[in-house]
């Protein structure tokens, strides 16, 4: 039922083979065997179809790229968006699983130390468009130097890794196809979603008749500007709501003692940038410039420290609403011919959050799950977990969310990633 594919040696002309018969058997992670009976038609897969499924993802992640600009997490980001980003990030996932690693759209958000980089990063990106210091990061839409076409780069980089956690509803399908195709196929889903991203700057860029919509430069670019840093702000705030969820309250002490250093930091820079351009005070400056390096740098070097002690998180199950997620537990009670309803979530995840508040929080669902006597099983993927990742792919996903609703009789439905009360109700019953 298109679970899985499975690939076999041919051993005998094709031409002999009219069905291929067997017995199927499948171990999982616990040594629990599972006996599947095969009897499948031989038969070639015509190219034209094979054709016909390459240019429906290629059009699937162009038309990703382009939602990608009206997402929540793209959003506070807005003024860093460029044209190039998507290239790199094809290449590095492409070599890593090729390698054999196991990945999942927005897996980068399961380390605690990249979250808080990435927390101190857009803060100081926020003080910078405030003008506490200066950094030129390109606003314009064709860069005029070599250095900018690599600041252009390196910013669209930042906006793809931080739009992960809330665009899996909108590409799991593309990045699922992309992250178990061919090596040349996963590089052309990935830049066909590059494509779509840049979409919208390449019609403003080459079609006059949009560039001369655009208001004329004036000092409404300054405030709108200092306007934006607030967004960005509001990243920050989801960032450290994440950090919280790692459930450990040192965490919370290091990423906020890390955001006032880097804004004492950037304030000595400012000022001594400030004192450059009047020619004055050069010892002084000398000095300020010095003092934010060091407080930056320590800063930033606990960064590797987190790293390190990252692996000895615990996710903390506080919560008795629901089963903790176990592929054993799970098991055990579809044989006993019990109703669960799966959710396979991340505190990273926007969508995963909003589709708890909206759809499985509502008093209709909770009403439902009683009546049935249904079992609601959680599973938690904020850090990196090896079953739950196995399980994501055992249905075709590479990042979350995942819902599925198992019945008393052991059929499955594998219910949308985006939630509504009607439609979780209209499953069940």
């Amino acid at each position: 039922n298109g679970l899985f594919k499975l690939d076999l040696a041919l051993n005998h002309p094709i031409n002999s083979l009219k069905t291929l018969d067997g017995v199927l058997v499948l171990v999982d992670a616990q040594g629990q065997h599972t006996n599947l009976m095969i009897q499948a038609p031989v038969k070639a897969l015509p190219k034209a179809a094979e054709h016909r499924n390459v240019i429906i993802f290629i059009a699937i992640s162009f038309l990703s790229g382009i939602l990608l600009n009206l997402l929540p997490c793209v959003f506070p980001v807005l003024t860093l968006k460029i044209l190039s980003c998507f290239s790199l990030v094809a290449l590095i996932f492409s070599l890593m699983r090729w390698s054999g690693s196991h990945l999942g759209w927005g897996f980068q958000f399961q380390s605690v130390g990249f979250v808080i980089g990435i927390c101190w990063l857009l803060f100081l990106i926020a003080l910078n468009m405030l003008g506490i210091f200066e950094f030129r990061f390109s606003v314009t839409l064709k860069p005029t130097t070599y250095t900018g076409y690599i600041q252009d780069f390196l910013t669209g980089l930042l906006v793809v890794i931080v739009a992960t956690p809330c665009t899996a509803p909108f590409m799991g399908i593309a990045v699922a196809e992309a992250l178990t195709a061919p090596f040349w196929l996963s590089i052309l889903i990935f830049l066909s979603m590059g494509l779509g991203l840049a979409f919208p700057y390449l019609l403003i860029s080459y079609i006059p008749a949009f560039a001369n919509k655009l208001p004329s430069q004036g000092y409404w670019m300054v405030i709108l500007r200092q306007f934006l840093a607030f967004p960005l702000f509001i990243s920050c705030i989801w960032l450290i709501w994440v950090v919280q969820q790692y459930g450990r309250p040192w965490l919370m002490l290091v990423v906020m003692s890390g955001l006032v250093s880097l804004g004492f930091g950037s304030w000595l820079w400012g000022w001594a940038q400030r004192l450059q351009m009047q020619g004055v005070y050069p010892v002084w400056r000398k000095l300020f410039y010095s003092i934010a390096l060091i407080v930056i740098g320590l800063t930033c070097a606990n960064l590797f420290w987190l790293e390190g002690s990252s692996s000895h998180l615990k996710k903390s199950q506080t919560n008795n609403d629901f089963i903790p997620f176990s592929v054993t537990k799970l098991d055990a009670l579809r044989k006993n011919h019990q109703s669960i309803f799966v959710n396979i979530t991340a505190s990273w995840c926007l969508t995963c959050l909003a589709n708890e508040k909206v759809a499985l929080s509502s008093s209709e669902v909770k009403k439902k799950f009683a009546e049935k006597h249904i079992h609601y099983m959680v599973g938690d993927w904020t850090q990196y977990d090896e079953e739950i990742g196995q399980f994501l792919r055992q249905y075709g996903r590479e990042g979350v969310p995942l819902y599925l609703y198992y019945d008393s009789q052991g059929k499955s439905v594998i219910l949308p990633q985006i939630l509504t009360p009607k439609q979780i109700l209209k499953v069940i019953n």
